[in-house]
């Protein structure tokens, strides 16, 4: 089936070894289960830990984000040293993109290669997360990718980045460690680098020991503005 609840070890993490667990994680965090599941509304994980098992293939299916603006993912993801390729994400909509749409607080997001990723969406839009609110993401890495940010108006195409679109630190730290980039396109409005788009906030977003090789980015902003 689509959806598939990830078995719990002896340590109450939960074990993802199929794309359909990982999309039950998305569902779940998303407020979007069927109601056969009987289970009630994630709360966002928090203090939660999924540990991916195996390496995991999405066929390019189009991927439903984990988390939005509103209902954030606040758990910890660890990828394993696993690989998550074919990623497709799309959307016209303002929501954040990526694997993950938006994580908060204490959330973590590590230890998880993305390789072969196509993401088109609006703002805030990466392939790992696609805006991180006062959280953290280790040690990830994106191994060929094209993120591209629509322009429909001045205000659309904008905060984009191969591991993050939009770090921000506004009520709490937040950060981006020991993260790689290669073989990437990214093409947005503005706001638009290879590693983060955007990085801002009061308590100094931190972003260390990243990098990027085989990158090629694009600002493709229209004098108007």
């Amino acid at each position: 089936g689509k959806y598939k609840k990830p078995a719990q070890n002896a340590a109450g993490e939960y074990e993802i070894y199929e794309a359909s667990e990982l999309a039950w994680l998305a569902a779940s965090v998303n407020g979007t289960l069927p109601s056969t599941f009987n289970t009630k509304p994630a709360d966002g994980f928090k203090g939660k830990t999924f540990k991916l098992m195996d390496n995991i293939n999405l066929n390019n299916d189009r991927w439903i984000p984990i988390g939005y603006n509103g209902k954030s993912f606040e758990g910890i993801f660890d990828g394993n040293g696993k690989v998550i390729e074919n990623l497709t994400v799309g959307t016209t909509g303002e929501e954040p993109i990526g694997l993950f749409g938006q994580i908060y607080g204490s959330a973590v997001v590590k230890n998880v290669t993305v390789r072969n990723a196509t993401i088109n969406g609006y703002k805030r839009v990466a392939v790992i997360v696609g805006a991180n609110i006062c959280a953290d993401i280790e040690n990830c890495h994106v191994d060929g990718a094209k993120v591209v940010a629509s322009t429909l108006n001045k205000d659309a195409g904008q905060h984009v980045g191969a591991i993050t679109g939009f770090l921000s630190a506004d009520g709490g730290a937040a950060s981006v460690k020991e993260c790689t980039v290669k073989n990437v396109e990214v093409t947005a409005f503005r706001d638009v680098a290879a590693v983060v788009g955007t990085a801002n906030g009061g308590n100094n977003p931190l972003i260390e020991k990243c990098s990027a090789e085989y990158a090629k980015v694009t600002a493709d902003q229209t004098p108007e503005y």
